[in-house]
């Protein structure tokens, strides 16, 4: 079975990371989704994943200290190559029919 778990964003290690942290001791192979994920590999690791999909806002200028002026963006994001929304939408609702 493949799961995948869906994240707003990863940039310092907060509550809601530490809840992360939990599900992903539940689902060691999960693949994680976010907007974009600036975390240090340490903290990537102490999460428990290597890697995160991640959204065009990645590559965009001073994501890592301006993240919140992107916000408007948010919308959109999610119809880039990882369709996180679309992704979200069907963990929530089920699979399309």
């Amino acid at each position: 079975m493949r799961v995948a778990i869906v994240h707003d964003w990863l940039y310092v290690i907060g509550g809601a990371e530490r809840v992360l942290r939990e599900i992903l001791n539940c689902y060691p192979d999960a693949d994680v989704f976010t907007l974009f994920d600036v975390l240090k590999p340490s903290d990537r690791a102490y999460l428990g994943f290597d890697r995160a999909h991640t959204s065009f806002l990645q590559n965009m200028p001073f994501i890592r200290t301006r993240h919140r002026s992107y916000l408007p963006l948010d919308n959109g994001a999610g119809s880039g190559p990882c369709r996180i929304r679309s992704l979200a939408d069907e963990i929530c609702l089920g699979p399309a029919t």
